[in-house]
């Protein structure tokens, strides 16, 4: 049996004037042939729960195509029809030779005049294989999942966990029930049910209320039921789309009925527990103001709405300069991206003073950029570390030229490459020891607390002006399918469900 796996997720944050083009993806991960095997195994992400299921299943040969991810704005449309090109090639060679086609996809990608990108994609690779080859495809929790979307494959397998700490369970679901598929021991079917909702990121934590006994139902009622697997895709609201919204969906063995009455009941429950995922944050002075309360450290504070994980710059400047202007002993901010003054520091040197206009040169509602004065530059580094997250252990990161800034007494990490901080391993690159420090300030939404959670003395998160903001009203949205709560409060859910 021959399967062939490849990687291509992308998250759109529509909100933003920016484009992402294809060096975007590269600078994140960019995997080719055998490589995509080799890089992913013995990690914990998607790739590497497919290989570990097909060497558990045995007589499976893995044809890899290439992998790359990233959160990011739309793509453009030369760089997305090559990405595009780049996946379907392979399968094109190949389309005589395999037996099954296994990928990770992400569910609320979004390119130039491409709404739906993993549909696009999908309804491609069918226009080269037909509709004999089974196709499975793991998708981020993330996911605004559309009716057109399950007509181009078998089998959706989405993660169930925020933070994402189950994408290698997930590959090997996927991967397992693909081979099961090709023995003709199965024969998969999925059906949907959107509701109309848009859940906030920042609420979907699975760790906490409401979200982990949503979790818990999903997974209860998968067992009691005798369906192959069921998600509950709490949706992307900062991918501004038709079918932008929260849904279930339901897969089963050559069943349609159960699979779309497990799709009702779940969404259902969902719709009904609707009010309990209504988010309110403090802002950055009143954030800092409960951190200083706590006796002792570290206090984790979350800039939620500049979270380079939804697409954003993460060189937003409201956290940091409220920190900067309060001057508090033993504080960090880690990191804030700005490659110009990076590459400052790189030229000034270890030891040296430096003026600089730190952040706040990408989106304008993300802040100023703030105007710094002798800037001590305490380290400089090539941003090169591993990750020890359990969400994506092992994976080799590189934040590239990257340098550590004492700025008062605030100790600032400036990355060259946005991504949001998961682990400490940025912080202990640039000799910062978080157990010594009173605050952490880093950007993130809830990745972060699948490292962060344990060794915290609290968290507080802080929502900032920002295009990953927990106040969806204050986004302008243009392709929603309305009404929808809870930007509309009298919201019908059988109007619009199906």
């Amino acid at each position: 049996m021959r399967i062939l796996i490849g990687q291509f997720g992308h998250e759109a944050n529509t909100f933003t004037v920016e484009r992402a083009n294809v060096e975007t993806f590269k600078k994140i991960r960019w995997f080719e042939g055998q490589e995509v095997i080799d890089l992913a195994r013995g990690s914990t992400d998607y790739v590497s729960g497919m290989i570990a299921k097909s060497e558990e299943m045995g007589k499976v040969e893995l044809i890899p195509t290439f992998s790359t991810f990233n959160a990011a704005p739309i793509i453009e449309k030369e760089s997305y029809d090559y990405l595009k090109e780049k996946m379907i090639q392979k399968i094109v060679d190949l389309k005589n030779e395999i037996d099954g086609i296994c990928l990770s996809l992400h569910g609320a990608g979004v390119a130039e005049d491409v709404f739906d990108l993993e549909t696009d994609l999908l309804r491609n690779i069918r226009k080269e294989v037909g509709y004999g080859i089974p196709i499975a495809v793991t998708l981020d929790l993330h996911g605004n999942i559309s009716e057109d979307m399950l007509k181009e494959a078998n089998i959706f397998i989405g993660v169930k966990e925020y933070p994402h700490i189950d994408c290698h369970k997930a590959g090997e679901k996927a991967m397992e029930l693909i081979i099961r598929t090709v023995r003709g021991e199965i024969k998969p079917v999925s059906k949907l049910m959107r509701i109309p909702m848009l859940l906030v990121c920042s609420k979907g934590g699975t760790f906490d209320s409401p979200a982990k006994e949503m979790r818990d139902f999903v997974a209860n009622y998968v067992k009691k039921n005798d369906i192959l697997d069921a998600t509950f895709f709490h949706g992307f609201p900062y991918a501004d789309t038709p079918f932008t919204s929260s849904s279930i969906l339901a897969v089963t063995d050559n069943n349609d009925e159960l699979a779309q009455k497990a799709a009702d009941e779940i969404a259902q429950k969902i719709w009904d527990t609707r009010k309990e995922f209504t988010a309110n944050y403090e802002n950055a002075a009143s954030g800092i103001d409960n951190a200083m309360a706590v006796e002792g450290g570290p206090i984790i504070i979350n800039e939620t709405s500049d979270n380079p994980g939804a697409g954003t710059p993460g060189d937003g400047t409201h956290l940091l300069r409220e920190m900067l202007e309060r001057n508090i002993e033993k504080t960090c901010f880690g990191f804030i991206f700005d490659p110009e003054v990076a590459e400052i520091a790189h030229k000034a040197g270890v030891g040296q003073k430096i003026d600089i206009m730190l952040g706040g040169k990408s989106v304008n509602i993300h802040g100023e950029p703030i105007e710094v004065k002798d800037a001590y530059v305490k380290s400089l580094t090539d941003g090169k570390f591993k990750l020890k997250s359990p969400l994506a252990k092992g994976m080799d990161f590189n934040f590239r030229k990257s340098a550590r800034l004492l700025i008062g007494n605030v100790d600032v990490i400036v990355c060259s490459v946005p991504f949001q901080t998961f682990d400490n391993q940025i912080f202990l690159l640039h000799g910062i020891d978080i157990n010594d420090y009173k605050i952490v300030a880093l950007k993130s939404m809830h990745h972060f607390r699948g490292f962060f959670e344990t060794v915290a003395k609290k968290i507080i998160t802080v929502d900032t002006p920002g295009i990953s903001t927990s106040n969806l009203s204050f986004l302008e949205y243009k392709n929603l399918q309305y009404p929808i709560y809870p930007i509309d409060k009298d919201v019908n859910f059988n109007k619009i469900s199906k």
